[in-house]
């Protein structure tokens, strides 16, 4: 039994290794070695043997022969796409044999900066990341998307994507010598951001009035109001208005000579998402009461919203002739006016919002004003003074409501009531409904002239009395004191 000593000397690192061979063969070495590779790159293997003799007459064996331009040579051409160990081995003419390994590693084909888990709106349209690998050889890759809903392209690195449902999009990168990798983006759709109200406030028809921007969105379904009931901090919905409405609510069931209300808004998009409610705004409500002489004390409710900086106040012999007399800082809830004409009186407050209030019907129909540089918007109106309730010294009937275009008169007698009332002026039978200021049903009662309705239920305090008919529907404040 005789042996060899064989040294294999590789690239990346050498060793002694000590093999076993029957014959009597001189000393002789095989340089091997390891190769790091892209995915389809080609390498020729180059092991070398310093031997004492011929080399030309050696034969070499590499195993295994897939990728190999030729197995039976010294330096054949490597071409992998994937991790592959070579093993040659060199025969003497005497029959003496040696072997050695040479390792070829594939650098793992990856994707690169694509963002793996994305956030949309509903039916909102993103730029997909560049979709790219590690690839380093020449060529241009190919990309393919999967499945293709939503997609701009399908084809390209980076397609738009129009998203209406959470969806999981896989590609694939196929580079120019066919290796391919995978990574998939989840998009998930999320409710839209809160709205802002623009400003609310009280309009000619005496109800309150809530008005704001509408931005430009395929997403949107309808807005909806929310009120608050006659506990701090609890809302109650109110209405809803569609995307393509104006976007303009009137509350029809506020009464803002008696009180000052608060709102909040949210978005509902088309994926059935609300939206987190928005900062909330509330009404002016303003009171007077009679000072020395012709002095009026002006007393109201800050509005709430944004930042008042300057109330304006108006006043007037009747209450469509009101004229700015003065202003006061922002900071202000007080005012007397020394100097009001003798007789009937009117007053209201005015703010001006800070920003632009330009309720709209169809945004894109605005847009398109906009961009062609049409100041003329039909569509459109500007909201941006909110104003108070109008205050009077009059006693014009607070508890009088007019009937038939005024030919009679519906009287809630007595008012203030302390056990029941009645109500005169009508004909027939009606409906009377006593509520309180949130507007929750309390008392339902069907009377005719005379016939009273008992409130001894109700604690003291300020409620809504709505007389109807087939042909009318009238609300009052009715006071309750036992």
């Amino acid at each position: 039994m005789k042996s060899i000593k064989v040294l294999f000397l590789f690239f990346f690192f050498s060793y002694n290794y000590t093999a076993t061979i029957i014959a009597q063969c001189p000393t002789f070495y095989i340089k091997g070695g390891g190769y790091t590779l892209a995915c389809g790159e080609t390498a020729q293997l180059e092991p070398y043997v310093v031997y004492e003799g011929d080399e030309t007459t050696f034969k070499y064996k590499w195993t295994p022969s897939i990728g190999l331009s030729n197995d039976t040579i010294a330096n054949p051409i490597a071409t992998v796409f994937s991790n592959t160990t070579y093993t040659v081995t060199v025969t003497t003419p005497d029959g003496c044999t040696a072997t050695d390994n040479v390792i070829i590693t594939i650098r793992i084909l990856d994707t690169e900066n694509v963002e793996k888990n994305i956030t949309a709106y509903y039916n909102s349209s993103i730029q997909l990341n560049t979709a790219k690998v590690n690839y380093t050889g020449n060529g241009t890759s190919r990309y393919n998307w999967t499945p293709s809903t939503g997609l701009n392209n399908d084809t390209i690195a980076n397609p738009t994507a129009t998203v209406t449902h959470d969806i999981t999009y896989i590609y694939t990168v196929t580079t120019p010598n066919g290796c391919t990798a995978t990574d998939s983006v989840i998009i998930t759709i999320v409710p839209m951001e809160k709205p802002e109200i623009g400003m609310i406030g009280v309009s000619s028809s005496n109800k309150n009035r809530i008005v704001w921007n509408k931005p430009v969105s395929n997403g949107i379904e309808s807005y909806s109001i929310y009120k608050e009931t006659n506990i701090s901090n609890v809302y109650q919905k109110i209405g809803t208005v569609p995307y393509d409405s104006l976007s303009v609510f009137i509350d029809n069931q506020s009464f803002p000579d008696i009180q000052s209300n608060r709102y909040e808004m949210t978005i509902l998009d088309g994926y059935g998402f609300e939206s987190a409610f928005s900062n909330p705004h509330k009404t002016i409500h303003l009171s007077i009461n009679k000072g020395l002489n012709t002095t009026w004390n002006l007393i109201w409710e800050s509005y709430e919203g944004f930042t008042v900086s300057t109330y304006n106040i108006y006043r007037g012999t009747n209450a469509d002739n009101l004229s700015l007399i003065g202003t006061t800082s922002g900071s202000s809830n007080q005012y007397s006016d020394i100097s009001a004409p003798e007789g009937d009186v009117y007053y209201q407050m005015e703010v001006i919002s800070p920003n632009a209030v330009n309720p709209s019907k169809v945004s894109t129909y605005l847009q398109k004003l906009k961009d062609s540089g049409n100041s003329h918007e039909s569509s459109a109106e500007s909201y941006n003074s909110s104003r108070s309730n109008i205050a009077s010294n009059v006693v014009n009937g607070n508890n009088e409501l007019v009937y038939d275009e005024g030919s009679s008169k519906i009287n809630i007698i007595p008012n203030p009531v302390s056990d029941k009332f009645y109500v005169t002026g009508i004909e027939g039978t009606v409906t009377v409904t006593v509520s309180d200021l949130s507007g929750k049903l309390l008392i339902s009662k069907e009377v005719t002239t005379k016939e009273t309705v008992s409130i001894n239920s109700l604690p003291n305090g300020v409620y809504l009395a709505t007389i109807k008919s087939k042909d009318i529907t009238e609300t009052e404040k009715l006071v309750i004191q036992h």
